[in-house]
């Protein structure tokens, strides 16, 4: 599938995250799931949420994606806190600047891996035509286009997650955060599985953002967020030739 690249010419952030705190309340107690959250993510940037379950993880990829609000500071995307934007202002972003992959892949399991990718074609209104020719070029990119016209349980885990991948890119996102999407796959599957979202991180400029409870996964990555009891420990970016401590 003939993708355009997603590198920008503007210094902006992508996404700004200031003060940001997020609440939880269960019965009459308020759990604290992240606190002192302050962050900036570039465009192009590959970069591993990493940390044991309970440390934040999954918040904070659902704030960045956009699917959950703050309870306090300020998440800005394109310029705009988020705080501001009306329900429909931030489904549109949703919709047109955020891919994402889950753990449990959330294929329709009635739909062919086809008909699965072409759903968010089909949801913004492109013909059935058009939505098929980019889904089976996409599916192609990521090694299924001999699976094309097979449902989700004919297909082994890695390769549901590829499907997962094609769905993610093929409204050709900015941005795609990928919560725990390795989980379920076995370490060698896990792996292919980085390994394919760093490629088109490489080929297209999109911005890739994971989490993962894996240190063996971060080898892959060009940034490293650690996260401990809902707090930012450890910000490393790396390069081809050096590390450097945030």
């Amino acid at each position: 599938m003939q993708l355009q690249s997603n590198k920008r010419l503007d210094p902006m952030p992508l996404i700004t995250l200031k003060q940001v705190k997020r609440c939880y309340r269960l019965g009459q107690t308020s759990i604290t799931a992240l606190s002192d959250i302050n962050l900036q993510i570039e465009q192009g940037e590959f970069v591993a949420v990493w940390g044991p379950s309970g440390s934040g993880k999954s918040t904070l990829c659902n704030l960045i994606g956009t699917l959950d609000n703050p309870t306090f500071g300020q998440i800005i995307v394109n310029g705009r806190n988020i705080a501001e934007m009306t329900d429909a202002e931030q489904s549109d972003h949703r919709n047109h600047s955020v891919g994402f992959i889950f753990q449990r892949f959330n294929l329709i399991s009635v739909l062919t891996a086809l008909e699965n990718v072409c759903l968010p074609l089909t949801l913004r209104g492109e013909s059935k035509t058009v939505s098929s020719q980019k889904a089976r070029s996409i599916l192609a990119d990521v090694g299924l286009e001999t699976e094309a016209d097979r449902r989700p349980d004919k297909l082994s885990g890695g390769q549901q997650q590829r499907v997962a991948i094609a769905r993610a890119l093929v409204t050709e996102p900015p941005l795609i955060v990928a919560d725990e999407p390795t989980a379920n796959l076995d370490s060698k599957t896990a792996e292919q599985i980085v390994a394919l979202m760093r490629r088109f991180n490489h080929s297209l400029g999109t911005t890739f953002i994971f989490s993962t409870h894996d240190e063996h996964l971060l080898k892959e990555v060009g940034r490293r967020i650690r996260l401990h009891d809902g707090r930012i420990i450890e910000d490393i970016v790396t390069t081809a030739n050096e590390k450097q401590v945030c």
